[in-house]
């Protein structure tokens, strides 16, 4: 074997390594994108200023493979209030936790909106 056949051959291996790993990523999200879902519930209905507020958070995958990296982004416009978090989920699992806080100001405030983030590119 020359040199120039063992370095296309070698070129070959990478390529078909590259395009396999790239198939197993779209997979994963793929399946993933179908299997995630996330809850909120308020446990307590009404809130006034100086009550503490909490939700239960739960984020359910239904999928056969694990979820490594979840972004929960806060959309609420509460003062003082983030939810914002990163979690992780095994295969046919799920994950519950809870935050709390103290209501501030009073007002009828937007809340926390569970959405899916498939891809996104930063500028």
């Amino acid at each position: 074997m020359t040199w120039r056949r063992g370095a296309y051959l070698l070129g070959a291996l990478l390529l078909a390594g590259t395009a396999a790993l790239i198939a197993i990523a779209f997979i994963w999200a793929w399946a993933l994108a179908r299997g995630l879902a996330a809850e909120r519930r308020l446990l307590f209905g009404w809130v006034s200023v100086g009550d503490r507020m909490e939700e239960e958070f739960a984020l359910f995958n239904r999928s056969a493979l694990p979820a490594l990296w979840v972004e929960i982004r806060d959309h609420s416009n509460l003062p003082g209030y983030r939810i914002g978090a990163v979690r992780s989920v095994g295969a046919s699992d799920h994950v519950r936790w809870r935050q709390s806080s103290v209501c501030v100001r009073r007002g009828q405030y937007r809340q926390w909106q569970a959405r899916r983030v498939l891809y996104r590119f930063q500028k």
